[in-house]
């Protein structure tokens, strides 16, 4: 169990629930079994969080990964012979994005705590459109990489930042689906975003490049999108004009019992440092590392890889999508599976067909078949795991404040995967790309075995727990917040 339960008593169905007095009695980590009425709130009220808070999320993720993987569309439309990029600028320009978010990432998320929301994924999502447009401006590799910095710093904000920001919505037990989700929308914009990028670049618009097309269109939808969220974005369920007063209490109730209360926690120095010294956090960043890594091979160099197989750039855009309709299928099976299954199993399913996959698309020289239903059963493992990683990590850190900054530092070392990637997956080594390829399956490797040492090491402390409890009811609710997972009624979720 990721959660201890905690029984009240039956509650009439004409009672409100005073929150002002169960605040002060509220116990951390647990779930509270509810009355019949009372699951009937639970059900309208996440259903309005269901429909107006997460559709937004799902869009915004789709801007992100279009905006991100559109360079790898770029590189086969003329990007590099128009700016004369060499390859350490065609690395550069990936890897330094890579640098300047992972840079940004912890900042950006105690920032988020610092402003509304709504307000500040409307500056990020605005900001990182205009950066997108500007790129279809740039006259040189120098000018086209450094608007790729601003860009990093920008959307450095919107992952991590989303991940932290779902929490404030729902009970440790409704996240994973949810984050689920919201990860669905990657493979759609992959599945969209060929297709789409293979339209734009058919487009005849007086003097500008076909790469130019699509920075400028695909910036241009994303600046309108990051202006609708600054305008609909709720901010937190306390103060949510959507629900009902019942319902407003009760997820305010659930949610502080379950994982804490967002509007009211403070990001502090004592809870970073919690986070900065968590050894646990830096290994999910190397789980995540080793799945980003496959996940930017499709996003990112799909493309480059399909045109080995003997097809025109505007060709191998358009089926550079095939990928993510798999990739799409294996999100939806892991929707099913995240609150029905142990994570740590997704990994131990996911991971193995990962180095098949990639073992087929990689060094399966002469079978194009091969080659593309390598890169589909990639994109099928690879988003499909994607969402079990982030539910991971979040449901396993404690108090919100500590999550913050530990997503961060989680989302900082999986973003390393676009630091090396990039330079080993240049032209130049077209079209066997040994490096890459050999550094992709050894990293999954070591991902499965990182995941099954903390399985291993979180049982064993969850066991612990259980035959040792221990009465923290002498300390304030704040003392108790600040126990983050070593809380003794704590359970990781496996």
């Amino acid at each position: 169990m990721a959660e201890s339960k905690m029984i009240e008593a039956p509650r009439s169905v004409h009672d409100s629930i005073d929150i002002s007095a169960e605040k002060n009695n509220i116990k951390l980590n647990v779930e509270i079994e509810l009355t019949e009425h009372e699951e009937a709130v639970k059900k309208s009220y996440l259903w309005k969080v269901d429909t107006r808070v997460l559709p937004i999320i799902i869009l915004l993720y789709f801007c992100a990964s279009l905006d991100r993987s559109n360079i790898g569309v770029a590189y086969t439309n003329g990007l590099i012979e128009q700016l004369k990029f060499t390859t350490a600028d065609q690395g550069n320009a990936v890897s330094i994005f890579t640098i300047a978010y992972t840079i940004f990432e912890a900042p950006s998320n105690i920032l988020l705590k610092k402003f509304r929301p709504s307000y500040w994924f409307c500056f990020i999502v605005c900001g990182w459109s205009a950066c997108c447009m500007f790129l279809a401006l740039a006259k040189s590799s120098a000018a086209f990489i450094l608007i790729r910095v601003a860009l990093g710093a920008f959307e450095s904000g919107f992952t991590p930042g989303i991940t932290a920001y779902l929490p404030f919505w729902y009970a440790k037990s409704e996240l994973g689906s949810r984050m689920s989700l919201f990860f669905l929308a990657l493979p759609i914009a992959g599945m969209f975003g060929g297709p789409v990028a293979g339209a734009l670049v058919k487009i005849k618009i007086k003097s500008l490049k076909p790469y130019e097309i699509i920075f400028l269109l695909e910036g241009a939808f994303t600046c309108i999108v990051g202006l609708f969220v600054g305008l609909a974005l709720a901010d937190y369920p306390d103060t949510a004009k959507f629900f009902t007063e019942e319902e407003r209490e009760l997820a305010v109730r659930r949610i502080s019992a379950s994982m804490g209360l967002a509007s009211k926690s403070k990001t502090s120095n004592k809870q970073s440092l919690a986070a900065l010294k968590d050894w646990k956090v830096y290994v999910f960043g190397f789980i995540g590392y080793g799945i980003n890594n496959c996940l930017y091979i499709i996003q990112l160099y799909g493309p480059s890889i399909i045109s080995t197989m003997g097809y025109s750039g505007d060709t191998a855009t358009f089926y550079s999508g095939i990928p993510f309709a798999f990739g799409f299928v294996g999100v939806l099976i892991g929707v099913y599976y995240v609150n029905k299954i142990e994570i740590w199993k997704a990994y131990v399913v996911a991971v193995p067909l990962n180095i098949a996959a990639f073992a087929m698309s990689g060094f399966v020289y002469h079978n194009n078949t091969a080659k593309m239903a390598g890169l589909c059963l990639g994109g099928l493992a690879t988003c499909g795991v994607l969402p079990f990683t982030a539910t991971w990590m979040t449901s396993n850190c404690g108090s919100v404040a500590k999550r913050m900054v530990a997503i961060a530092i989680y989302s900082s070392i999986g973003g390393f995967a676009g630091i090396a990637t990039p330079y080993i997956f240049a032209s130049q080594f077209k079209p066997k790309y040994v490096a890459g390829n050999a550094y992709n399956l050894g990293l999954s490797c070591l991902t499965l075995l990182l995941v099954l040492f903390m399985r291993w090491y979180m049982a064993r402390q969850n066991a612990y727990r259980d035959a040792h409890p221990v009465d923290v009811s002498h300390l304030s609710l704040e003392e108790q917040i600040d126990l983050n997972d070593q809380h003794p009624d704590f359970r990781y979720r496996l």
